[in-house]
């Protein structure tokens, strides 16, 4: 029987360890704390960023050991000046464009009787993908997190772009506020930004990776 040779130019690939991770740098949105129209710091943003979770692998390539990052979730935080509002009809928007599903709008409800608080949901193009994802509160931050198996059909290199936040104020009961209402009117205009509690956005895109 003949014995194959391993060439010494071929890799040898060597799995050795495998950690989860963050993979993010600073926020895409920076807002100047204070300039919300009501003295409310749980409405007040200061910030949005748009990163991935993922995993680390140590991957040792003959005598090297290279670190390969592979995303698994992304991850929106909206920041604040204060805790997140938990008063019934406080809402917060988070807005972006992907080539994949075009507009996707994403809405967490403060204690909504007639929604499931907190909620998500989205008007793109993509059969409601984003709606498999999870917010969660934590202090003055508010997260949003979908894997990325869920979020087809955008995948690893997806551009976001057109990224804008918005905070509100709207009937206990159903929770949309004057903001919410006018943006969506057919007479919608930029003039309808001054109803939001508070707006930020920004012209950087993102990409996931």
């Amino acid at each position: 029987m003949r014995r194959l040779a391993l060439s010494g130019a071929l890799p040898i690939i060597l799995l050795l360890a495998a950690a989860a991770r963050a993979q993010g740098g600073p926020p895409q949105i920076v807002d100047p704390a204070g300039d919300a129209k009501v003295p409310r710091p749980g409405l007040d943003i200061v910030s949005v960023g748009w990163a991935t979770t993922g995993t680390t692998t140590k991957v040792k390539v003959q005598r090297r050991v290279k670190k390969v990052y592979t995303p698994t979730a992304i991850v929106i935080t909206m920041k604040l000046a204060g805790a997140v509002e938990t008063t019934p009809g406080a809402s917060y928007w988070i807005v972006f464009t992907t080539p994949e599903c075009g507009g996707v709008e994403l809405h967490y409800f403060a204690n909504v009787d007639d929604y499931q608080a907190p909620s998500t949901a989205d008007n793109d193009a993509c059969n409601g993908v984003f709606d498999n994802g999870t917010w969660n509160v934590a202090g003055n931050a508010l997260v949003y997190r979908i894997p990325l198996k869920l979020a087809t059909p955008v995948h690893i290199g997806s551009e976001f772009s057109q990224l804008r936040a918005c905070t509100d104020l709207g009937d206990p009961l159903v929770g949309y506020g004057a903001g919410w209402w006018l943006s969506h009117s057919a007479s919608a205009s930029p003039e309808s930004d001054a109803l939001w509690v508070d707006v930020a956005s920004t012209g950087k895109t993102w990409k996931v990776g």
